[in-house]
C-alpha cells in the first residue's frame, strides 16, 4: 500500500520503523478498516485577535488566557480556530477490538491517531499557503492543555467553531472530546514571523524530559 503512513503509525505505536516489518500485515488490514469506518469532518473559522498581557481577545466576543502563549504570539492579529473528528464509528470499532484482540486494538488506535493528524496537517498547510499569498505568517498549532492553556477552553473552542451542530463534536464531564478521535486547535496569523516550532523550555515538563532522556513528548 503506497499510501500507508508507516512513519506516523510507528511513531504512535512507539516502535522504530526498522522494527515494524512483522506488523505490516496487521497495520495494512487495520488501515483499510479505518478508511472504511472514518468519516472525517472539520469546522474552522478565522477571527480578529488582540493579545493583551496574558489574554487572547477574539472578535470582542470571546477570550482565553495563556501567559506563555501570549509571549510567543504577541504580534498576532488574527486567529484560526479548528476542530475535527473521525466520527463515532471509529470509537465503536476501537472499543470492540479492545475486547477481543489487544494488539489489533493498539494498531487500529495508532492508525486512527495517524489519520486525524495527517488530515489536520493538510488543513493547516493549506492555511499557511493561503496566508503566505497575503504576505502573512502563521504559527504552529496549539491545543487546550498545552503549556498553561487550560483544558477547560475545549468548550470555548467548540462554541467558536460551532462544532457540536456542524460536526457532532461534544465534551464529556471530564473535558474529553466525543468522539474520542477528535482534535481542537488554533493557529495565529500575523504580519510578522511567528513561532514555527515548539519552545520546549516553556514546558512544565522540560526538566523531566531532560532528566529522563527517552521521555515521550505528546506535543
Amino acid at each position: 500500500m503506497n499510501n500507508l503512513p508507516i512513519n506516523e503509525i510507528s511513531n504512535f505505536l512507539n516502535i522504530p520503523v526498522k522494527e515494524i516489518d512483522s506488523l505490516i500485515p496487521i497495520i495494512e488490514n487495520n488501515w483499510i478498516e479505518l478508511i472504511h469506518d472514518a468519516k472525517f469532518k472539520y469546522s474552522s473559522i478565522i477571527l480578529p485577535l488582540i493579545i493583551k498581557n496574558s489574554t487572547f481577545e477574539i472578535s470582542n466576543q470571546f477570550s482565553f488566557k495563556s501567559s506563555k502563549l501570549a509571549k510567543m504570539l504577541i504580534h498576532s492579529n488574527q486567529i484560526f480556530f479548528y476542530s475535527a473528528t473521525l466520527g463515532l464509528a471509529v470509537d465503536k470499532k476501537l472499543k470492540l477490538k479492545s475486547y477481543y484482540n489487544l494488539e489489533d486494538a493498539l494498531v487500529y488506535n495508532a492508525c486512527a491517531n495517524s489519520l486525524i493528524e495527517i488530515e489536520t496537517q493538510k488543513i493547516f498547510d493549506t492555511l499557511k499557503k493561503q496566508q503566505a499569498r497575503l504576505n502573512k505568517y502563521t504559527s504552529i498549532r496549539f491545543s487546550p492543555g498545552y503549556l498553561d492553556l487550560d483544558l477547560s477552553n475545549q468548550n470555548l473552542f467548540l462554541s467558536i467553531t460551532n462544532s457540536t451542530s456542524k460536526i457532532g463534536l461534544t465534551l464529556s464531564n471530564h473535558l474529553a472530546l466525543i468522539p474520542e478521535k477528535s482534535i481542537t486547535a488554533f493557529s495565529c496569523i500575523s504580519n510578522r514571523k511567528l513561532p514555527t516550532s515548539y519552545n520546549c523550555s516553556l514546558c512544565d515538563f522540560y526538566n523531566k524530559c531532560l532528566s529522563e532522556g527517552g521521555f515521550k513528548c505528546e506535543f
